[in-house]
């Protein structure tokens, strides 16, 4: 069967030196919308029109057509433009952006799509309300997926920087538009505070336990990707989040009976306490440094406690 996708015209994008490849670039981006077009010039959608030939080709199980639509992606992708990548990783194309790399002829074929669609579970230990959030949440995933399963061995330094600046940024508008939402805060720490690990029978038991910990473990991603915040939103989340009671969640946490409890409330406590230095040598207010020092000591205190006791984690 003879190839749909012809060769030679994309042959540019696939193996031009670096001039070509900005003027490819440039093409592109006025497809796109993102530069005036000339007179006379229709614009058309090129990435739809390109993932309807792939998904043609897909239905036909063109595999010539299939690797050839790999190498034009792929050298799309080494284009290394803001702008592209903001295109082809919005929620519009990129599982067919990931379809599409599935076609490395010189590696087996492996179903990326299949793991993330039917594998990949997105644990909401608070619900999330927020679409531009949430679709943050599943772009910053799937971009580091490209970047550390799909095209590891093929990515240069430069692109993979890219890749990796587009991660955290995500992750600085996810915490700034959580850290905003006082009603998702409130409910974050209503939560743990009411998390019980009581139950009738151990299998509800665990599933209480679990509970908890995947609230725990939200707690410590949601510090821990609060440094991609300017210093300043660090210290006013840090504030906030240690006036809501922060230091006497953790400890509470520690003091619970299961080991997975306590070794989570340990590495909050780490994270936190990492964080309350920052803002404390910042120069948190009086009143905030005092009540956090009180209970910061308090978790010190439990901590101590535990390790006294002999008792292994």
């Amino acid at each position: 069967m003879p190839s749909l996708v012809g060769g030679g015209c994309f042959q540019i994008v696939v193996e031009s030196g670096i001039t070509d490849q900005i003027r490819v670039a440039e093409l592109i981006l006025r497809d796109l919308g993102s530069y005036p077009a000339t007179h006379g010039f229709v614009q058309q959608e090129f990435f739809q029109k390109l993932m309807e030939l792939f998904r043609i080709c897909e239905d036909l199980e063109d595999l010539d057509s299939l690797h050839i639509i790999y190498k034009i992606v792929k050298g799309i992708i080494m284009l290394n433009s803001p702008q592209i990548f903001e295109k082809i990783f919005g929620d519009e194309f990129i599982m067919d952006i990931i379809g599409c790399l599935e076609y490395d002829p010189e590696v087996s074929h492996v179903r990326h799509r299949d793991f993330l669609e039917q594998h990949v579970v997105f644990k909401e230990a608070i619900p999330i309300k927020d679409p531009v959030v949430l679709s943050k949440i599943h772009q910053t995933y799937r971009v580091g997926y490209v970047k550390d399963v799909v095209l590891p061995r093929v990515l240069d330094d430069a692109t993979a920087a890219s890749l990796n600046s587009i991660v955290h940024a995500n992750n600085g508008v996810v915490i700034s538009l959580l850290k905003e939402d006082s009603t998702f805060i409130r409910e974050l720490f209503s939560r743990l505070r009411s998390s019980g690990t009581s139950a009738d029978s151990r299998k509800n038991l665990e599933c209480a336990i679990a509970a908890v910990i995947l609230k725990v473990h939200f707690l410590l991603e949601f510090c821990t990707l609060s440094k991609s915040l300017q210093t300043v939103q660090q210290h006013q989340l840090f504030r906030d989040l240690a006036n809501e009671g922060l230091f006497d969640i953790i400890s509470d946490i520690l003091q619970r009976e299961d080991k997975r409890l306590i070794l989570a409330g340990y590495d909050s406590y780490s994270i936190v306490c990492n964080m309350f230095a920052i803002s404390a040598r910042k120069g948190a207010t009086p009143r905030t440094n005092t009540l956090s020092y009180i209970a910061c000591f308090k978790c010190l205190s439990t901590l101590t406690s535990i390790c006294q006791s002999g008792e292994q984690l």
